[in-house]
């Protein structure tokens, strides 16, 4: 997205900001524990598959909806893969104030490990790849 303002400071620094507040501690926290809702709580078979809908850029609200897979057992690890895909098309949204509209396509692939003799995540390894077309209204006053 910096690429994209080229030289338009203003939404450079709309950018730099929203990712300043976006990997914020408590951000942080909550994604983390937004991890320990989307697995199932009764037993699951090799296969089974469930949907989770999960923010992946809070500002701009871009919910992906993910599809979970149950892989099986490999070292006292439940192994879990994920996949999921967007296609925004128009979107409009405020950011910080200002219009934004955006158009958005992309997946977003990964890999779960759950210690099975604590029920924690061992191991998260995640990758979202989007391309699309930002456009941000400002208003310049004299």
């Amino acid at each position: 997205m910096y690429e994209l303002a080229k030289d338009n400071a203003e939404v450079k620094r709309m950018i730099k900001t929203s990712l300043q507040q976006y990997l914020t501690e408590e951000n942080f926290k909550k994604t983390f524990e937004q991890t320990f809702r989307v697995f199932p709580t009764g037993k699951i078979r090799i296969g089974e598959q469930w949907n989770v809908n999960q923010v992946a850029v809070s500002d701009m609200n871009i919910s992906v909806p993910l599809l979970y897979t149950w892989q099986g057992i490999d070292d006292n690890n439940g192994i879990v893969s994920v996949e999921g895909k967007v296609n925004f098309e128009n979107q409009k949204v405020q950011v910080q104030g200002n219009p934004v509209n955006f158009s958005l396509k992309g997946e977003q692939t990964g890999e779960i490990k759950i210690d099975l003799s604590t029920g924690t995540v061992s191991y998260s390894e995640s990758e979202f790849k989007a391309k699309g077309k930002i456009f941000v209204w400002t208003m310049k006053c004299r």
